[in-house]
């Protein structure tokens, strides 16, 4: 039997987090940001520097104490949500979700999260999640266009910051 459970991060994971960010942008964002950006986005470093700054805001996925996902809280903000490609679309993207959402909702009334415009599998995930979608932005490090989503906490009111 399989046991999936979610935690903090612990710094003896900072190379499997981000091998695990690095293989998920390289497999997962060409379709929607193309090649050239995808590998600028992995030689530049930016994404293990990022992980790096941020490891004491992140909670692992574990699948028989194995990282298969990933997510950063910034306050409200879900700001980074990865799942290993290898281990899409089985409900480990849901079970990480849900956690953070029950770790949010505790504090806040309101939570959120960004997608690019053009990740169509991610969008429609977070559609499915009960997720609003609040609009467009450009994105000022990539300059693609970008989607805020919202969820309200079910037993308070939302007001979306824009």
């Amino acid at each position: 039997m399989t046991h999936v459970t979610v935690r903090k991060a612990q710094i003896s994971e900072l190379s499997s987090i981000q091998d695990l960010a690095l293989r998920t942008i390289s497999q997962c964002y060409r379709s929607f940001l193309g090649s050239k950006a995808v590998d600028e986005c992995i030689w530049s470093g930016a994404t293990k520097k990022y992980l790096e700054e941020h490891l004491d805001l992140c909670r692992v996925l574990l699948m028989d104490k194995r990282i298969v996902g990933i997510a950063i809280c910034k306050d409200h903000l879900l700001d980074l949500l990865m799942v290993d490609p290898a281990h899409h679309r089985n409900g480990l993207g849901s079970r990480l979700i849900q956690a953070m959402e029950d770790e949010l909702f505790r504090e806040h009334e309101c939570i959120e999260l960004e997608s690019f415009e053009r990740n169509d599998s991610a969008n429609q995930f977070y559609d499915l999640m009960g997720r609003e979608s609040h609009g467009l932005f450009i994105d000022p490090a990539s300059g693609h266009r970008r989607i805020k989503h919202t969820k309200s906490n079910p037993r308070r009111t939302c007001i979306s910051a824009d």
